[in-house]
């Protein structure tokens, strides 16, 4: 283990604190971002307050987390779990602040969900709910509808009020 960093730790086996205030634990960590955490079996933070935990992980965005098996957390203030997550949009490059991964292997990488920093959520599978509310698409309007489909597969949509 090696502890290079002013007032950083290193414990386990072939571990590398080499950043400030940085800690690294387990087998094969590096902990290389000013502020990181590292533990677990090969995992890298590399961003600045980043950790990355589990198997394989990679921490690079500044305070970014990755946790799980493969995953990586490549922008700030991501957070991607699971099992080898993609860490990017590869249509539409925009900031993902949380992805959770469902691949294989590191050559089989998929998401089973994502989220942008503008709100904005992408599931692989199917979403399963008794209603979806939506708001009104009218310019200034601050209506809601609860949107239902009943067992003929008629489409409703009822005004609701929002507790905000």
């Amino acid at each position: 283990t090696t502890a290079s960093g002013m007032g950083s730790h290193a414990e386990g086996y072939g571990t590398t604190a080499s950043s400030e205030y940085s800690h690294a634990e387990g087998y094969g960590t590096t902990a290389s971002g000013m502020g990181s955490h590292a533990e677990g079996y090969g995992t890298t933070a590399s961003g600045m307050g980043s950790h990355a935990e589990g198997n394989d992980t990679t921490a690079s965005g500044s305070y970014s987390h990755a946790e799980g098996c493969g995953t990586t957390a490549l922008m700030s203030y991501c957070h991607a779990e699971g099992v080898y997550n993609i860490p990017f949009d590869e249509i539409a490059p925009v900031h993902l602040l949380h992805i959770v991964g469902n691949g294989t292997s590191e050559d089989a990488r998929s998401n089973a969900y994502t989220l942008d920093i503008k709100g904005n959520a992408w599931f692989a599978g199917v979403i399963e709910g008794k209603a979806l509310i939506l708001p009104s698409s009218t310019t200034n309007s601050t209506k809601y509808f609860r949107i239902t489909v009943d067992d003929n597969g008629t489409i409703s949509a009822t005004d609701v009020t929002l507790n905000k």
